[in-house]
């Protein structure tokens, strides 16, 4: 039998999923070929990615190589189809047959069976059966309104009464059969019909119907002359209202006659009954109402999916009691600007003028109509109400303009996408619902997805996630909450990567546009030009907003007009882009700062693959990063410190996601890195920088570096030779000691797992190569200098490199000086010479303030406020950490700033001071900070518990002082051996000692640390850390030291012998500069005990033969010595 009409589409889905092949009708062979036309079919001419189809064919449980299953089933389908049946783009496939050639799309189309049957229980075929009703369903609410408008009221009726029996419990169905029936006089069967459904409701669903039904049904009860002519209105302005979905949504409210028969006192037109409740809208409600008061012209602004109809419908409702007049007129359904006169007039009851034949572009028709609604305005005190005002705003803004030049008595609240740009007009944009775990969009998911489906599981956590990533759009969450009929909030977030596919098919009763959430962007983007729709997609490339700089770099990439035309064009393109509220503008510390919502982001990605001009963007975007990271390393020593870490602030995200698309590229990997690793140093976030390391190295790796940039290039090659030769220190898999490492980030691990000569060799070439274009002198002095350091330090020997050192501290540029002498103070601190490190600092600290290098003072002051405390200066300390705070606040280097938190708490309690010194070391004790279980954790938490252990001693309570210095120690038990050259375990375990003699804990547990400790203080002594050498922490060595004598001094039962080696290892410590930061580790303290035990004379002669020593590399082997031969 021949197929004809509807029946010949290339490709039917309602029913058993067939297409039409070469040699006729051909059924679909199995489960996920079907589904794969199926989705193809739902994206309606869109390209649908990867990802998504892999989705919706083998939902839960993808194939090991999802692609290529893909490939191999699309190839399938097309040997059976056609090759032309399934087009392939680099983002995804679509369909070939065009929305004509499928059934689905065409509402005359018939059903062969349930759409979706031979789909299985699967997500995809409820969306299928969900659209094709939908598709039925817009077909006869479109028959109805056609045939209102035509004057065809039967005819409305057969349409009306088939929608009615498809959706037996759709109000809205519903109200528009009984208008189509009183439009066609019959009113005792429209009536009927509202008393059958409210019965229907009652029993069926224990409902009630809404009050805009009873609202109708009061209106055809009522026959008194004025309520006539109020229902006319009434349905005169559905059949000749905007669209069919508006056109049965206007509403008079009942009118309240004067005296003599004339105008109503009160009228209320066009407000819709609220299905529910506003929810997070209340401080929006009180602003526009404050802003209402005193503005003529009030515009909401914001993209789609807001909220703002309902939230003006709401301010409407609340205008409604205090109002003489309030009308409501939906712009939506309108397609010219010329037509918003018509649409207020219908809505006001307005008939048509000139029987038809006469156009509103008829001057005397437009005057006409503009007359009458003048009139009908000047009634009474209004509020007029324009809804979705942006896709005619040159005909909203103009009528507007006349309505308040004309009528003192009318204000105008009008939302829209874009401003009207009126004199009169007041913008109020609105924001997304705030997304945390307490807040408005969570209570609006919960809200909805109980609606969906009440016993649904629904973490607290996990929808505030989800909520974020929906941009705190209202439409978003109710169309993602509808989802939890037949999905967990865990798998609608993991779908999220395709947020258009998924987030479709929303309440029947919201306009077309609203339905899907790609309907809401798309709205927008018809509204744009093709110069602004380039812009948008190409911006769309960055994740983290974007300057105009940026944005200039993307979008100018193929201009073929003069650049400064160019420029201006993409100007008023992005100013464009503002006022469609599909991009927002805010104030940044640099300037300017655009973004997009995610939502709209992924739109415009989507148009960018489909347009072809992905790969032509990341090339420009690379091209910019390049220039913007050149640029921040050149001013990186420079009075503009401060705004290069403001500006790496923002772009942090865009580099980091070009680094990752372009990591096989040097050109952009070295200039992109160097800038980034700055960042992270300030920022406290090394380990950033650490998961790069083997893109950085294959970067430097080859014989030529790019020609362009020596800063960037010497910073990555400094980076490639400290992580290869400090790498290749550490013991690799299978050696002795591998085991006790610190955790590595994952991205690490194939990079730990290199062996260590390779390792080496890398390592050495890159700093060979680092040398070679120092001594080029291409690289900035300041570059330089800090090569010098390097150098110094991979020699791992102090007294060797401050001497080197002298040369910039000496130098004739004072930048270098500067960092000549910030280096020499950290030098000259591990050896433990405390004052000159104090002197060489304050040198760097006074250079720094004055040239405005705020990170470099920062750092200065923080030193100072380090070597004041473990010197014992509290006073100063205090000062010191106030004046670092001030610096690094100003570049927002938080992390820092609470690094220096335990610092200023442990000083402030030496001065008997307690604000904020709990909370502090509570804060540390409890901290999370590096890897769960890694090394820079542990220390975080054990200082934590040695500040609360001082506390408790400051408040007498000793017994928990030594309980919560030895739960410090406890910490580094489940990690055996990283202790070893660790400065916090051995600051930590002396401070266990001293308190365990100060209050008499003498016992088997303190007996056990001390022997601990002084194998780990030996290990120190002789400069051996984890996986080789290392510099030789003096103070911390001589904490340690500290730590021993006093148990030796004050522990009972001790030899005359072991009392003398406890005098001389104090005298060491003193010698050695221990850091005095704890109470408990204060020198003056340890000597008054010494002094008690063995006499002030010992301890002289101890100090003499210590001080005999000439330096301190020899009085440290020394005390390495005295450790050796001191055993109990």
């Amino acid at each position: 039998m021949a197929e004809t009409g509807v029946d010949a589409a290339r490709v039917q889905v309602l029913g058993p999923v067939r297409v039409a092949g070469p040699g006729g009708w051909v059924d679909v062979p199995g489960v996920n070929g079907k589904a794969l036309i199926v989705s193809l079919v739902l994206a309606k001419g869109a390209v649908v990615s990867v990802s998504s189809l892999v989705d919706d064919i083998w939902q839960d449980d993808p194939p090991r190589n999802a692609r290529a299953a893909l490939q191999t089933l699309v190839s399938r389908v097309r040997d059976i189809a056609g090759d032309e049946l399934i087009e392939s783009f680099a983002g995804g496939y679509r369909l070939g047959a065009s929305a004509a050639e499928v059934d689905l799309w065409s509402a005359e189309s018939p059903r062969r069976g349930e759409p979706g049957a031979d789909l299985g229980d699967t997500e995809l075929a409820t969306r299928l059966r969900e659209t094709a009703d939908g598709v039925r369903v817009r077909a006869l609410e479109a028959r109805v309104a056609d045939a209102l408008r035509a004057g065809s009221p039967a005819d409305a009726v057969d349409a009306a009464r088939a929608l009615a029996d498809a959706t037996p419990y759709d109000e809205r169905a519903q109200l528009m059969l009984m208008k189509s029936l009183a439009a066609d006089g019959r009113r005792g069967e429209a009536l009927r019909a509202f008393a059958e459904f409210k019965q229907r409701l009652d029993d069926e669903l224990g409902a009630r119907p809404s009050a805009e039904l009873v609202a109708c049904n009061a209106e055809l009860l009522k026959d008194d002359p004025a309520a006539a002519t109020a229902s006319r209105a009434l349905l005169g302005s559905a059949a000749r209202g905007s669209d069919p979905d508006s056109a049965e949504r206007i509403r008079a409210a009942q009118p309240t006659a004067g005296k003599g028969g004339g105008a109503p006192k009160h009228v209320a037109i066009g407000l819709r009954a609220a299905p529910n409740h506003l929810i997070g809208r209340d401080a929006d409600i009180e602003a526009l109402e404050k802003l209402m008061a005193t503005a003529r012209l009030t515009t909401i602004l914001g993209p789609g999916g807001l909220g703002k109809t309902r939230l003006a419908q709401e301010l409407a409702h609340r205008a409604a009691e205090r109002t003489p007049g309030v009308v409501v007129v939906e712009l939506a359904g309108i397609r010219e600007s010329d037509d918003v006169p018509l649409a207020v007039a219908a809505t006001l009851g307005i008939g048509e003028v000139g029987a038809g034949r006469l156009s509103l572009r008829d001057p005397i028709v437009l005057l006409e109509v503009r007359t009458r609604i003048r009139a009908a305005l000047s009634e009474r005190e209004t509020l007029l109400v324009l809804d979705n005002c942006e896709h005619v705003i040159e005909g909203a803004a103009y009528l507007v303009d006349q309505v308040l030049s004309e009528i003192p008595a009318v204000r105008v609240l009008a939302t829209s996408r874009a401003p009207l740009q009126l004199g009169a007009e007041s913008v109020y944009p609105l924001g997304p619902l705030p997304a945390d775990e307490h807040g408005p969009a969570v209570a609006l998911f919960l809200e909805r997805a109980r609606a969906a489906r009440p016993g649904a599981a629904l973490p607290i956590e996990a929808v505030a996630r989800l909520c974020e990533h929906l941009d705190g759009l209202p439409l978003a969450i109710e169309l993602a909450a509808a989802r939890i009929r037949s999905m967990s909030v865990d798998e609608i977030e993991r779908r999220l990567s395709n947020r258009f596919a998924l987030l479709r098919g929303g309440d029947r009763s919201a306009p077309e546009r609203h339905r899907t959430l790609i309907a809401v962007i798309d709205w927008s983007w018809n509204l744009l030009s093709d110069s602004e729709r380039r812009m948008l997609r190409r911006l769309s490339r960055f994740p983290d907003g974007f300057s105009a700089v940026a944005a200039a770099a993307v979008v100018l990439i193929d201009a073929s007009v003069e650049e400064e035309e160019a420029r201006l064009q993409a100007s008023d393109d992005l100013d464009a882009l503002v006022l469609q509220s599909l991009v927002s503008v805010a104030e940044s510390p640099v300037g300017l700062r655009y973004r997009m919502l995610e939502t709209v982001r992924e739109f415009g990605d989507m148009a960018l693959v489909d347009a072809g001009e992905d790969e032509l963007v990341a090339t420009a975007q690379s091209r910019w990063a390049q220039r913007f990271a050149s640029e921040m390393v050149r001013d990186l020593p420079t009075a503009r410190q401060s705004e290069v870490v403001r500006a790496l602030d923002l772009e942090h995200d865009n580099l980091v996601s070009v680094l990752r698309a372009h990591d096989d590229d040097p050109a952009t990997v070295i200039p992109v890195f160097a800038a980034l690793l700055f960042h992270w140093l300030v920022r406290n976030q090394f380990r950033e920088a650490l998961s790069f390391a083997p893109i950085v190295a294959a970067a430097v790796s080859g014989r030529e570096l790019p020609p362009a940039g020596a800063d960037t290039s010497a910073i990555a090659l400094m980076f490639a030779a400290v992580m290869g030769i400090a790498g290749s220190q550490s013991p690799r898999p299978g050696q002795p000691g591998y085991d006790r490492q610190p955790e590595l980030p994952p991205e690490l691990e194939e990079f730990a797992a290199i062996p260590s000569t390779e390792l080496l060799r890398a390592g050495l070439r890159a700093g060979v190569k680092m040398r070679r274009l120092v001594r080029s002198g291409a690289v900035s002095p300041w570059l330089a200098a800090i090569a010098e350091v390097l150098v110094t330090a991979v020699r791992f020997q102090a007294e060797w490199g401050i001497e080197q050192l002298k040369g910039l501290r000496e130098s004739d540029d004072e930048v270098i000086r500067i960092l000549g002498h910030l280096f020499s103070g950290l030098l000259t601190e591990n050896t433990g010479e405390i004052e000159r490190a104090i002197d060489f600092v304050r040198i760097a600290w006074d250079g720094a303030t004055r040239l405005g290098l705020d990170w470099m003072a920062g750092q200065a002051a923080q030193g100072l406020a380090n070597l004041s405390s473990q010197d014992d200066r509290p006073a100063d300390t205090l000062e010191w950490a106030a004046r670092s705070q001030q610096r690094l606040a100003q570049i927002g280097a938080v992390e820092e700033i609470g690094q220096n938190d335990w610092i200023v708490a442990i000083n402030k309690l030496k001065l008997g001071r307690r604000d904020g010194v709990l909370e502090a070391f509570e804060r540390f004790a409890n901290s999370d900070e590096g890897p769960q279980e890694g090394f820079d954790g542990l220390d975080a938490r054990a200082i934590g518990w040695a500040g609360l252990a001082e506390l408790a001693s400051a408040d007498g309570d000793t017994d928990q002082a030594v309980e919560n210095y030895r739960a410090a120690l406890a910490l580094y038990g489940s990690k055996p051996g990283h202790y070893v050259m660790g400065a916090w375990y051995l600051i930590s375990a002396a401070g266990a000692l001293a308190a365990s003699v100060y209050y008499d804990r003498m016992d088997d547990d303190a007996l056990t640390i001390w022997r601990t400790l002084r194998r780990a203080t030996r290990v120190a002594a002789r400069g051996r850390g984890r996986g080789g050498p290392a510099m030789v922490d003096r103070p911390v060595l001589a904490t340690a030291a500290m730590g021993l004598a006093i148990w030796l001094l004050g522990a009972q039962g001790m030899t005359d012998a072991a009392r003398e080696a406890g005098a001389g290892m104090l005298a060491f410590a003193e010698r050695l500069h221990s850091r005095q930061d704890q109470p408990a580790l204060v020198r003056a303290r340890a000597f008054a005990l010494a002094e008690r035990v063995v006499g002030a004379s010992a301890i002289s002669a101890a100090r003499e033969r210590v001080a005999s020593f000439p330096d301190l590399p020899t009085a440290t082997s020394a005390l390495d010595e005295l450790l050796r031969l001191t055993r109990i």
